[in-house]
């Protein structure tokens, strides 16, 4: 399988995923069952490679097949794994999660497709801020979430080395894009959600870069809306952009990383900037206006033209580069307004009117000396 080849990489720094380590520290009782089903082809990557993590686990059965059917439980720091359960025909993984008095039922189908059935208490604190931050709605409109991104902001700086951070990133990728809506069903809730690990295993994964630092997910407005402005894949990515002016030239890094995201967002972070008069983002601001964003072409003129007087010098240069490279912006945008403050070009002409004005009232003061 495609898929396993990912697993050859770092699979010993996977390890720390399931440690008792991590999910030791945990404020509440938990407990974990789950069935996999056998290995087959077409079954989601990241399944394929949570299968590998646990088969190098210092507690898998020795000599048993990690492409065969198992179970496997988790409770009061204990891992074990058990014998094999029938699932329907297309379940890769299927089983129960409890977190203090939350109950959590959910089965994997092979493509990604996964459902969850949330019974008892309120999200679980551990996972609250994060939930928090990306304000999912229920019976709303579905969301589209980039996992590694949101990984990445949730578990904070590594360095080169740090298996856990190489195992989070792993798992990430090989889950990619994660699509999720909420249903209210009765007194439970119903969560549906498609990617390359179903919903389980991303879960899993920021539960473990949330536990990475032993601390949650950030609580304050700012780094909810910069979390929202990373990590989705949808519309709440411009609103996250457009609220981040808030937080004043703090933002600034945050609008001008969303200058390389899709169209909506890069229009509101344009927008952004120049509301923050942000002008040393001039050049970038030129090079985000890609030739099939008409919406950032427009803006990203009318950036030119209201930052251009507040730029320095060096940034005159460095967007006049950027104009000249362009495929969607006239350098005209600024040409008759840098022959007239460009500083270099107006010392230019001065010294050489200079020189003339000298040589002229030499030439005239000969003439009348005569």
């Amino acid at each position: 399988m495609t898929a396993r080849r990912w697993t050859t990489r770092a699979p010993r720094a996977a390890l720390l995923l399931l440690g008792p380590s991590l999910l030791a520290q945990a404020p509440l009782p938990v407990a974990a069952h789950a069935a996999f089903a056998a290995d087959r082809d077409g079954t989601a990557p990241a399944l394929a490679w949570l299968r590998q993590v646990l088969g190098d686990r210092a507690e898998w059965p020795a000599g048993r097949d990690t492409a065969a059917p198992f179970t496997v439980h988790w409770r009061d720091g204990q891992l074990w794994f058990g014998a094999a359960l029938e699932l329907p025909p297309g379940v890769a993984l299927a089983g129960e999660i409890t977190i203090g008095g939350a109950t959590i039922g959910f089965a994997c189908q092979d493509d990604g497709r996964e459902e969850w059935r949330v019974r008892g208490d309120a999200v679980p604190p551990l996972l609250a801020g994060v939930v928090a931050a990306l304000q999912p709605e229920v019976d709303g409109a579905p969301r589209a979430l980039d996992l590694p991104a949101l990984i990445g902001n949730v578990a904070g700086a590594a360095v080169e080395g740090d298996g856990t951070a190489e195992a989070l990133a792993l798992g990430a990728v090989q889950c990619g894009e994660v699509t999720v809506a909420v249903r209210r069903d009765g007194d439970d809730l119903r969560v549906i959600g498609r990617s390359g690990g179903g919903l389980s295993v991303p879960a899993l994964l920021l539960w473990c870069a949330l536990q990475r630092d032993g601390h949650a997910a950030p609580d304050q407005r700012l780094d909810a809306w910069r979390l929202r402005a990373f990590g989705a894949r949808d519309g709440d990515r411009a609103e996250a952009a457009r609220q981040l002016q808030r937080a004043g030239s703090d933002a600034v890094p945050t609008l001008c990383a969303l200058l390389h995201a899709d169209e909506h967002s890069r229009l509101s972070a344009i927008d952004g900037l120049v509301r923050l008069r942000a002008a040393g983002e001039l050049p970038r601001i030129v090079a985000a206006a890609a030739p099939d964003l008409p919406l950032c072409v427009a803006m990203a003129k009318t950036a030119v033209r209201e930052l251009w007087p507040l730029a320095s010098a060096a940034t005159r240069t460095a967007t006049l580069l950027e104009l000249r490279r362009s495929r969607t912006l006239d350098v005209g945008l600024v040409t008759p307004a840098a022959d007239a403050l460009q500083p270099d070009a107006r010392w230019r002409w001065l010294g050489v009117l200079a020189v003339v004005a000298v040589g002229l009232l030499g030439c005239w003061l000969r003439e009348r000396a005569r």
